[in-house]
């Protein structure tokens, strides 16, 4: 009787190079050659512990703290722009840019569904889609991708929705599809991972786990054989040894148990022949450190603490050192790449709506970096809230004495409307925001505009003063960026803010009305702050709130009016801002 053996050897199939191609009676392309390279790259990222800490560590790296925009205080027409901008993400995905963030590291390209309004003038909203969703229609004759076609599942066999792809020109749909991809030659219609002359040693740490996982809970196999020699048992015998030799000394628990047999001589006693190994366990554990070195390289980590891992020790010097520097290089060289390609990538949406903005992402430093002087600002931010002396006399104060008493953009609060002063729109705003808990206070405290929900600030505002044409006090202002309580203008007439622009050349005058003094250009802006983070109202209803209000509904919530001439430009005030019996009055002002 001859016996026979056949041995098989399984292994997972190699996605290193994604194969995505046109077929025949498709109306769109692959991803992959099994056309699920989106699939693969998940388990990959499910399956790796170390790839996995990288990906979602340089994902949230990229989004930082959230987009900002260097230049949103430059102007009135700057600050408009970023109030378009909160109120496009306001409107969207809350967490649409994160989602992004992960999606371009994780597959290489991100997917964004933008919404027209109605009226066909901005995009109103943008939605994630995530990356698996998604295949990319066939190529026109430019290479254009005109078509995207969409579905939950692809293992699915349910047609799939067609999505024109976002055009600045072609309105008609509201719906539309915006891809963002890293340009990867050869590969024309996805964008690929940047880890991904990595993924095979990926693949390979997957392994090593399984691997080392099923040794243990194989327990004594293939390391030892037990052997009885008092004859073959029956089928239900064998079972039943089997069972017990499993079940008490295999398994984690069970190393170094002692195992006690029975017998009634040598002849029967149960014989244990060691399994000389091939090496594997040696194999592995050079294996596994060479993995961790290829899958850090593929990703270009500079240094493994940056994501919790310990390194070799070959760092920079000590840890602190190593982590500023790595940072630093990292930061620049792969993190910065990402956030440019995602801001580039919405480009089209920005430039939709109107948004011409120096946009950038807020970067996410670890604690050790904090630098010394966010220190003093948040010393100076403690006095936020000082009142200015009334009977104070010194005359070295200047600007400073104003912009000390400012703050920063209130913290645990979202701008809802920013908007020039107005007689006939204070009014009207004072109706429609809704004060009505109105907590008294003043410098020191609350400002009596402020209520539970809202804050109600003040911006100095206007062009940016022309250093060789403008007055020391209008350049320190517009530079400090700084909003203020009403409550702080005001106390500003009982101190030399601007000495030698009052009336007859007085070291006091009303900068709450007259700014700069006479033929000043700024003028002060009404910022409204609604509180984030509340339970009571959102954004939106905030922003509907500001824009329109029943009638019935306005005598709870009116606050003090401001005066008309907070708006003007002294420039544009009878006599230009001087006193009418000024003997320096000029011609054209009278």
């Amino acid at each position: 009787m001859s016996s026979k053996q056949d041995f098989s050897v399984l292994g997972m199939p190699v996605h290193d190079i994604p194969v995505f191609e046109e077929k025949q009676g498709r109306d769109w392309v692959t991803y992959g050659a099994d056309d699920a390279y989106g699939a693969y790259l998940e388990a990959l990222f499910l399956g790796s512990s170390i790839h996995s800490a990288i990906v979602s560590g340089v994902g949230a790296m990229i989004y930082g703290e959230g987009l900002d925009a260097r230049d949103r205080q430059a102007s009135d027409g700057h600050r408009e722009q970023w109030l378009r901008v909160q109120n496009l993400l306001a409107d969207s995905d809350p967490d649409l840019l994160k989602k992004v963030a992960l999606d371009m590291k994780l597959y290489g390209q991100a997917y964004v569904n933008t919404i027209w309004n109605r009226s066909r003038t901005q995009v109103a909203q943008m939605r994630h889609l995530p990356v698996h969703t998604l295949r990319a229609g066939i190529a026109d004759d430019k290479g254009d991708i005109d078509l995207w076609y969409y579905k939950a599942d692809w293992s699915d066999r349910n047609k799939p929705q067609a999505i024109r792809a976002f055009d600045m020109d072609d309105r008609t749909e509201a719906s539309r599809v915006l891809q963002l991809k890293r340009y990867a030659p050869s590969f024309h219609y996805y964008g690929l991972p940047d880890y991904v002359g990595s993924t095979g040693y990926i693949e390979l740490d997957h392994e090593i786990q399984a691997f080392h996982l099923n040794n243990i809970k194989n327990g004594l196999f293939p390391s030892m054989m037990l052997s009885f020699a008092n004859g073959i048992p029956t089928d239900e015998e064998r079972y039943e040894i089997e069972r017990k030799v499993q079940e008490k000394f295999s398994g984690a628990d069970n190393a170094g148990k002692l195992l006690i047999t029975f017998n009634d001589g040598p002849e029967t006693a149960p014989q244990f022949t060691p399994i000389t190994t091939n090496g594997s366990d040696t194999m592995y554990e050079y294996l596994s450190a060479e993995v961790t070195r290829k899958v850090l390289s593929g990703h270009r980590v500079t240094s493994p603490l940056l994501f919790g891992v310990r390194g070799d020790g070959n760092g920079f010097g000590n840890n602190a050192e190593e982590l500023r520097d790595s940072y630093s290089l990292f930061t620049n060289s792969v993190v910065l790449p990402f956030q440019e390609l995602i801001l580039k990538g919405l480009g089209p949406v920005w430039a939709a709506n109107g948004i011409s903005l120096d946009l950038y992402f807020k970067p996410l430093r670890p604690a050790d970096f904090i630098d010394l002087n966010e220190v003093v600002n948040e010393g100076e931010q403690m006095q936020a809230d000082w009142q200015l002396s009334e009977d104070t006399t010194d005359k070295v104060s200047m600007a400073e004495d104003l912009i000390a008493s400012g703050e920063d953009v209130p913290d645990g609060y979202v701008l809802v409307d920013s908007r020039r002063v107005n007689y006939d729109e204070e009014d009207r705003m004072d109706d429609r925001v809704n004060m009505a808990s109105v907590v008294a206070g003043g410098p020191r405290g609350k400002s009596a505009q402020d209520s539970e929900l809202f804050k109600i600030r003040y911006r100095y505002a206007g062009n940016k003063p022309k250093a060789s044409k403008s007055r020391d006090f209008c350049q320190k202002m517009w530079a400090a960026g700084k909003v203020y309580k009403k409550e702080n203008i005001v106390a500003a007439r009982k101190r030399a803010v601007n000495p030698g622009f009052g009336e007859g050349g007085a070291t006091t005058y009303d900068i709450w009305f007259y700014k700069g003094g006479p033929r000043c250009q700024h003028y002060w802006v009404r910022e409204t702050y609604l509180q984030e983070d509340n339970s009571q109202i959102s954004v939106n209803q905030a922003r509907r709130m500001i824009t329109g209000l029943p009638p019935e509904e306005r005598k709870a919530v009116e606050i003090p009016n401001n005066p008309k001439e907070v708006a003007q430009r002294p420039d544009d005030m009878p006599n230009c801002g001087f006193s009418p019996n000024n003997p320096n009055l000029p011609i054209d002002c009278k």
